[in-house]
């Protein structure tokens, strides 16, 4: 089964999944890699160089490198973990794979909390621009998840206990071996 991390950038979404992999020893994937692994480069060194619409291009092809390689790995571990780049849930195609080939967990904190962890990428990010870019995304985040987390009231290590008793419950009988 798959288990899609969506959210804002931010929200905790790449520090969960590699926890979860590490707790359930099954292989992840991140979009945001894949754009790495594509062009080279980051994906704020890419949006300041070259545009956000450059990047939006560059993490579409990154979702459909990912969808190849997460159904290949998909035949040798009960579960895989996908963290799913933020911009990508605009995309209705998105939107509609990711329920199509598994669950999909939205996590959340409030833009003020978001803008504050990215500081030290993003130093001129500020709590308003996140607040425009969730009111922006936020229906199709609620639209496509099957389950909310709010990664700031929780923080990282009860977001993870819950995703694990999350997952847990929808594989029923699958086990977590951990490297």
């Amino acid at each position: 089964m798959i288990f899609s991390l969506i959210g804002p950038r931010g929200a905790g979404k790449t520090t969960i999944s590699k926890r979860l992999a590490e707790l359930t020893g099954w292989p992840r994937m991140a979009t945001d890699e894949w754009v790495e692994k594509i062009d080279g480069r980051r994906p704020a060194l890419i949006i300041a160089a070259d545009g956000l619409d450059t990047y939006l291009r560059l993490e579409k092809e990154a979702f459909a490198a990912c969808l190849a390689d997460l159904r290949e790995r998909m035949t040798n571990a009960p579960g895989v973990l996908f963290d799913v780049g933020g911009s990508l849930i605009l995309a209705p195609d998105v939107r509609e794979e990711l329920r199509r080939i598994g669950e999909v967990v939205y996590l959340q904190a409030p833009p003020e909390i978001l803008a504050a962890r990215l500081q030290p990428e993003n130093p001129g990010l500020l709590p308003a621009e996140m607040r425009r870019l969730i009111a922006e995304r936020d229906a199709h985040f609620l639209e496509t998840a099957h389950l909310e987390i709010d990664t700031h009231d929780l923080g990282i290590e009860a977001s993870v206990t819950v995703l694990m008793n999350w997952v847990a419950a929808r594989c029923g009988i699958c086990e977590f071996r951990p490297e």
